[in-house]
C-alpha cells in the first residue's frame, strides 16, 4: 500500500472514530452510572498514536526528515516530564495529553492529491457535520440534555462531548468547507457554530466576518451582509443570560475568560509558594492549571516546553501557511488557543487544526 493511500485511510477512518467514541462517551458520561476504567476516547487516542507510529515506522524512508525534527522535539518534552518526574514527583499524565500533537503531525506533511483529499477527508468530515446537524436540530426542538452543549445556558452541539472540541470541530469544519468551496457544508456549519454557543465560536465569527469584509473589499454587495452578520453574531452573544449576569457580578474580563483571567492572577499570586522551575515547570496542572495554553505549558513544561512549541507552531506555518485564508486562520487559532485554553489539553482538537491546515495546502475547483 502506498503511503499516501494508508494515510488518507488512517485519517477517514480516525474522523470517524473520534466523532462515534466521542458520541458513545457523551452518553456514557451523561447516563450510565458505572465507573469505567477507561473511557472508549480516551482507548480511541491511544490507538491512533499507535496506528501513527505503525505507518511512520513502515515508511520511515520517506518520512524520515520530518519525523526527525518532530520527535527530537518531542524528546525534549520527555526529557523534561523526566526531569519533573524525578526532581518535583508529576506524573506523566500531561506529557501524554500535551505530546499528542507531535505523534501525529509527521502524517499531514505528506504530499497528498487535492481530489483523493476532498473525497476521502473533506466529504467525511462534511458528512459527520450533517449528521452532527441532524442532532443539534433534534436537540434544539426537544431541548433534549444529551446534545446540549451545556447544563445552564443556551447551547447545542449534537454527538460532539465538550464545548473546546465542538468549538474547534467547527472552526475547523467552516475553514475546510470555505477552502474546499462547498456551499451547503459551509451554511450549515456556521448555522451549527451559531446554535453550539460558545463564546470563542462566536468571536471566530465575528473574526471572520471582517476577514472577508476586508479581503472581499471590492465586492461592495458582500459587505451589507457581512455587517449584519457580525451585529447578529455579537447581539445573539451579548443576549445570552448567563453571560450578561457575569458581566454585572464579575466584570467583562471574567465573563470572556470563562474566569481564567481570576485563576491567572492567582496562579502569579502563589508563584512564590509552588515549585515552579523556570527551566522545566514542574507545577502540576491537577491543581494549578489555568487553562490559558501558554501558561499551562510554561507551568508544566518551563521555558524549554514553550520554545519547542514555538518551533513545532513554526513548521507548521512554514508548511501549511501560504495563502490569505490560511494566514487568519492560523494567527486566529493561535490567539484562541491563548485566551481559550483547552486546546492541547484535549487532544483532538490538534488533529482537526492539522485537518484544516492540510486542507489550506491544497488547491480545490469551483464551489459545489
Amino acid at each position: 500500500m502506498k503511503l499516501e493511500k494508508a494515510t488518507l485511510i488512517l485519517i477517514k477512518i480516525s474522523l470517524i472514530a473520534i466523532f462515534s467514541t466521542d458520541a458513545l462517551t457523551k452518553y456514557i458520561l451523561g447516563y450510565v452510572d458505572y465507573p469505567f476504567l477507561i473511557l472508549p476516547n480516551r482507548v480511541l487516542k491511544i490507538l491512533m498514536i499507535i496506528s501513527t507510529l505503525v505507518i511512520i515506522l513502515r515508511y520511515i524512508k520517506s518520512l524520515h526528515k520530518i519525523v526527525i525534527k518532530i520527535y527530537a522535539l518531542l524528546l525534549i518534552l520527555f526529557l523534561t516530564s523526566i526531569v519533573n518526574y524525578v526532581f518535583f514527583d508529576l506524573t506523566f499524565e500531561y506529557f501524554i495529553r500535551y505530546s499528542y500533537f507531535f505523534f501525529i503531525a509527521p502524517l499531514f506533511f505528506i504530499k497528498i492529491n487535492a481530489v483523493r483529499w476532498q473525497k476521502e477527508v473533506v466529504n467525511t468530515l462534511k458528512y459527520l457535520l450533517y449528521i452532527n446537524f441532524f442532532f443539534v436540530v433534534i436537540g434544539l426542538l426537544i431541548d433534549f440534555q444529551l446534545f446540549k452543549t451545556y447544563f445552564n445556558r443556551f447551547g447545542y452541539n449534537g454527538l460532539l462531548i465538550t464545548p473546546m472540541q465542538t468549538t474547534y470541530f467547527y472552526i475547523g469544519s467552516i475553514i475546510v468547507a470555505i477552502k474546499s468551496k462547498q456551499r451547503t457544508f459551509l451554511i450549515l456549519g456556521l448555522i451549527s457554530a451559531l446554535l453550539a454557543g460558545t463564546k470563542t465560536l462566536l468571536g471566530f465569527l465575528a473574526f471572520l466576518s471582517c476577514y472577508f469584509i476586508i479581503a472581499k473589499k471590492k465586492r461592495t454587495k458582500l459587505i451589507v451582509p457581512l455587517g449584519i452578520f457580525i451585529l447578529f453574531t455579537f447581539y445573539a452573544f451579548l443576549q445570552q443570560k448567563s453571560f450578561s449576569n457575569t458581566i454585572n457580578t464579575k466584570g467583562l474580563m471574567y465573563a470572556l475568560t470563562s474566569s481564567r483571567s481570576n485563576l491567572l492572577i492567582s496562579f502569579f499570586d502563589n508563584l512564590p509558594t509552588t515549585n515552579f522551575n523556570i527551566i522545566t515547570g514542574g507545577v502540576s496542572l491537577k491543581e494549578n492549571r489555568v487553562e490559558m495554553e501558554i501558561i499551562d505549558v510554561l507551568m508544566y513544561f518551563g521555558l524549554l516546553g514553550c520554545i519547542v512549541y514555538y518551533y513545532l507552531y513554526r513548521q507548521l506555518y512554514v508548511a501549511f501557511v501560504k495563502e490569505n485564508l490560511s494566514v487568519f486562520y492560523y494567527f486566529a487559532i493561535l490567539l484562541f488557543v491563548l485566551v481559550a485554553g483547552n486546546f492541547l489539553y484535549n487532544p483532538i482538537n490538534c488533529f482537526m487544526i492539522l485537518i484544516a491546515l492540510k486542507t489550506l495546502q491544497l488547491r480545490f475547483s469551483q464551489y459545489t
